[in-house]
């Protein structure tokens, strides 16, 4: 989809789009994801529009423009929309959680 700049970075590539690099704290890398325009691309991928996110989620049509600019979002949120898209928008944060022992310590 043209004019969306959708991005996640996973080590050094990025799917979606362009970002910067991961940012580093502590020796941990942290992953740039705008996860509303991850929801923005689905929802017109599946050829959708805003005003049937807004009915699906129940709330009014100018929300759903804000949630594609926020570059987080609480996890009720989320899970309301990945019902409704029936597309699982938790896997771009999981995809990045070590769990090993290791990582852990």
């Amino acid at each position: 989809m043209q004019g969306v700049n959708c991005f996640v970075l996973i080590s050094t590539k990025v799917l979606g789009g362009t970002a910067d690099e991961g940012r580093q704290q502590n020796g941990s890398t942290f992953f740039m994801i705008h996860i509303g325009q991850l929801i923005q691309q689905e929802l017109y991928r599946q050829e959708r529009t805003p005003a049937w996110l807004a009915k699906k989620i129940n709330c009014e049509r100018p929300n759903v423009y804000y949630i594609f600019r926020q570059e987080s979002i609480n996890t009720d949120m989320l899970l309301r929309i990945s019902q409704a898209l029936n597309h699982n928008f938790f896997k771009y944060y999981s995809s990045h959680i070590d769990t090993s022992d290791a990582a852990l310590e």
